[in-house]
């Protein structure tokens, strides 16, 4: 979503590589006129949830969530500001990063939902990693036996191949152990690009389904990951940077929600504020719409 006009311009996971300029405000007051929209994007309704979820936090902090899509999204927790792209209004959209991915010496390959090959949803995605994970030839072997019969449908296959992952998991496989560090190894190095090129950013919060569905695990092996490409000139100075800046959200499904609520409040007290419907901004302290 363009944070400064509210338009509709793509979405990988549900159209593939098609590129869009809509307007869902718009359609949804014709629809239904008696109801005031407000409509924004997921990510920004998760990065809005952590004003209230992170109580007392101050100064910037960051929401990443791993689902059928990563997105990210960084926060001014004081005034509820998203920093965007002043002219196309996007942020965090760094499910679609270029990165390498190796296994055994071997440069990993895999089709992102937006068409390009090795982008970081393309293997730490739900949908990338089942795709990655029984796909790839070598590391289908592996996971061959870990359900027993194919689903009714894509998302249900999904669905019950991550479940039979995290099991694996928490169960303490080691094979499921190396291939969870595998696919969470791109998403770690994004996350210390992030803390060498905005190292004001604390805390970073991981959400959506894919990271709830290992729970804590998934932050571990982010955690060993990252200890294995140290941030220059402070991890040498202790291992805890990490462990002290990475946090997994609550697991209760309702952060977007959350957050979609804090910025309808502020949309609709800006409306009775001035009398009409205050224009898509992306620079304003108050809360704003997306």
């Amino acid at each position: 979503v363009n944070h400064v006009t509210g338009r509709i311009v793509g979405s990988a996971p549900l159209w593939g590589p098609a590129v869009c300029d809509f307007d869902m405000a718009a359609a949804l007051r014709r629809a239904c006129p008696g109801i005031r929209w407000t409509v924004i994007n997921d990510v920004t309704a998760l990065a809005t949830a952590l004003i209230k979820d992170l109580a007392g936090a101050r100064g910037p902090a960051a929401a990443v969530t791993v689902s059928s899509g990563i997105g990210y999204r960084t926060i001014d927790l004081d005034t509820g500001e998203i920093p965007t792209d002043r002219r196309h209004g996007l942020q965090g959209e760094i499910g679609h990063l270029p990165v390498e991915l190796f296994w055994q010496g071997r440069r990993l390959h895999a089709r992102c939902d937006c068409g390009a090959d090795r982008h970081l949803a393309s293997f730490s995605s739900g949908p990338g990693i089942v795709r990655l994970l029984t796909g790839d030839p070598d590391l289908g072997r592996l996971t061959a036996e870990w359900t027993s019969s194919p689903a009714a449908d894509n998302a249900q296959t999904e669905a019950v191949f991550l479940a039979a992952f995290a099991q694996r998991v928490h169960a303490g496989d080691p094979t499921a152990q190396l291939l969870l560090d595998l696919v969470t190894q791109p998403l770690a190095q994004v996350l210390l690009y992030q803390a060498t090129l905005n190292p004001q950013v604390a805390p970073t919060v991981v959400t959506g389904g894919v990271a709830a569905g290992f729970g804590p695990t998934y932050r571990d092996s982010l955690l060993r990951n990252l200890a294995r490409m140290p941030l220059y000139g402070v991890s040498h100075r202790g291992r805890d940077h990490f462990t002290r800046q990475l946090r997994l959200g609550p697991d209760d499904g309702l952060c977007a929600l959350r957050g979609a609520g804090v910025r309808a409040r502020g949309s609709a007290a800006d409306d009775d504020s001035d009398g009409g419907r205050t224009p898509w901004s992306a620079g304003r302290s108050a809360p704003t719409r997306n």
